[in-house]
């Protein structure tokens, strides 16, 4: 009997904070797009590094070196009208890969994603349309 309760109380807050986030005019991200002349930029960095793999068959294995990434990404959005926002996310990888013979070192530009967002009116829907995206 209090397990119903407490899961039909669960079930109704659940629905209701999900109710909320989704309807626009609640959650403050409708739009999704920057004011004129006003602009976002965030920037993020990302390690990785191993010395396990995975075979064919999905069992972990040891790769005979160490494997590092390292990865930069900003991301920018820049207003140039209330209606519209220019987004650029870019990605700088460097690439290490220490196995016995030969062990290389790589760095370069990766996912490039260069876009325009518009704001859709009265629906105060954003759609974004990709310009370029080039992924290596």
């Amino acid at each position: 009997m209090i397990n119903n309760i407490v899961l039909r109380k669960f079930s109704i807050l659940f629905w209701l904070i999900f109710c909320l986030t989704i309807y626009p005019s609640f959650s403050h991200a409708a739009a999704w797009v920057q004011e004129k002349g006003k602009s976002f930029f965030s920037l993020q960095l990302y390690y990785y590094q191993t010395e396990d793999a995975f075979d064919s068959d999905g069992n972990k294995e040891k790769r005979g070196g160490v494997f590092r990434k390292t990865e930069i990404n900003p991301y920018l959005e820049y207003g140039l009208t209330d209606n519209d926002t220019l987004v650029a996310n870019l990605f700088y990888d460097w690439l290490y890969d220490g196995e016995p013979e030969p062990s290389e070192n790589n760095h370069g530009l990766a996912d490039i994603e260069l876009g325009w967002r518009r704001l859709e009116t009265p629906a105060k829907m954003a759609t974004k349309t990709t310009a370029i995206k080039v992924t290596r």
